[in-house]
């Protein structure tokens, strides 16, 4: 191979290494082999080693005391500012991501504000970190970039306000600069293939109209045409650019209209709007509607209808198809319901509950993880208890030979008081094989 070859080999994400220390070694091991023609194109290619994914016994004791590295004073200063950085445990700022080989998938939840990782290949947890109180009240997050986006919303108007970023290998929080454009009611953010996040944003007097809708079913005399008449209402899907962190409209649409409590689901190409409800007056239905937007070509189709109405279903795509929870119609029976639709059928089918969501569990989010799909269930906080008192929360994964849901872990944790009805984050990301070794993670012990 080339020098050329072999940089754009060992640049690469994709590269499939045990370590980030085999890296080095390919590049010693291409060197020895004609050490006089080639060591000329060493710290070219040492570059491309992630030293801070590299773990410190052997920085100081392999690396640091290389030849080739000895004898290049850039070198030198990259090992060295490696060093100090693992030593610090300051990652805020980290020069790249790990290499995808070298990642795991994890799912993360937050009890309180405790964030917590479950390894499913290791089937254990452990505590992330912590994220302050107030800002685990306020935002949403998402998985973006190796890290968990929360989006806030200014109460009691609804509007896009400010982002926040908690780094997982830092263990911290930052507040982004807020969004200076128009004042739009937020609906939701969430991200598609992993490396593009979205938000659904509506035009300020939907939030009024939801508002009122809401209220009338205490005050059925509540008009909810007095903001803005019969005109069909606007709605835009933006895009987010980490490099200028600023929203970019991908598009806007109307035929969504005062629809609301609808789940979406990104997969590849697609975006999918799956049921919700749409009131008109005091009559609220709720809907079997799947409308989808196509993002190359920047166009909206119907898919198939759910084969039951779904309102605040979850959602998650696998393999050409979506699949969704949502509360069931019998619940004292089954508690919650779940169907699955094939992108290259047009068509969906009830599947079956199997051993999941025993009565009580009144939260159910739906993820794909690495290939398969999995169940987080868990029990809201009671309002009207005044202690921290034990919730039980599930792990269950979906075996779509045989139809079932099968346990995959479980335990206690407590909740704080004035913890919210349901956890801000439920998720599932990558993170670093090694970060356990970055800096103290902490086993969870359940209780």
């Amino acid at each position: 191979m080339s020098s050329r070859e072999v940089e754009m080999w060992i640049s690469s994400d994709e590269i499939d290494v045990s370590a980030e220390e085999d890296v080095f070694k390919i590049i010693l091991g291409w060197i020895d082999h004609d050490r006089s023609g080639r060591k000329k194109f060493f710290a070219e290619l040492f570059r491309h080693v992630r030293l801070v994914y590299v773990s410190r016994d052997f920085l100081r004791h392999v690396i640091v005391t290389n030849e080739l590295v000895k004898d290049n004073n850039i070198c030198l200063t990259l090992v060295k500012d490696a060093i100090n950085l693992l030593d610090s445990k300051n990652f805020e700022r980290l020069s790249a991501p790990p290499r995808k080989s070298l990642e795991t998938p994890v799912v993360v939840i937050n009890v309180g504000k405790n964030v917590l990782c479950y390894i499913l290949r290791e089937n254990s947890w452990c505590k992330l970190g912590e994220i302050p109180a107030e800002l685990i009240r306020q935002h949403n997050f998402v998985p973006y970039n190796g890290q968990l986006y929360g989006t806030e919303r200014e109460m009691p108007s609804y509007f896009f306000k400010q982002q926040v970023a908690y780094d997982p290998y830092s263990n911290s929080c930052i507040l982004l600069p807020a969004w200076e454009e128009k004042r739009r009611y937020l609906r939701k953010t969430f991200v598609s293939n992993g490396d593009e996040m979205y938000a659904l944003l509506s035009e300020p007097c939907v939030v009024y109209h939801l508002r009122d809708l809401r209220f009338c079913f205490n005050s059925p005399g509540t008009d909810t045409n007095q903001t803005c008449g019969s005109r069909k209402h606007t709605s835009f899907l933006t895009n987010y650019k980490p490099e200028t962190n600023s929203w970019e409209d991908v598009t806007s649409f109307d035929h969504l209209g005062l629809r609301d409590d609808f789940c979406i689901v990104a997969n590849d190409n697609f975006i999918y709007f799956i049921g919700g409800r749409e009131c008109c007056g005091d009559n609220c239905t709720i809907l079997t509607d799947v409308d989808r937007f196509e993002l190359s070509r920047k166009q909206w189709d119907k898919a198939a209808d759910t084969q039951m109405a779904r309102c605040r279903a979850r959602g998650a795509a696998l393999n050409e198809k979506i699949y969704i929870t949502a509360p069931s119609a019998r619940p004292q029976a089954y508690p919650f319901s779940y169907e699955v639709y094939d992108e290259t059928t047009n068509e969906w089918q009830i599947i079956t509950c199997g051993t999941t969501a025993e009565l009580g569990f009144s939260y159910v989010d739906i993820l794909a993880v690495d290939g398969e799909l999995y169940l987080v269930e868990m029990r809201p906080f009671n309002p009207g208890v005044y202690a921290d008192i034990p919730k039980r929360i599930r792990i269950e994964r979906y075996y779509p030979e045989e139809n079932q849901w099968k346990l995959k872990t479980k335990f206690t944790a407590r909740y704080p008081m004035r913890c919210r009805d349901h956890p801000t984050i439920v998720c599932s990301m990558r993170i670093f094989k090694g970060l356990f070794n970055m800096r103290q993670v902490e086993t969870y012990l359940t209780f």
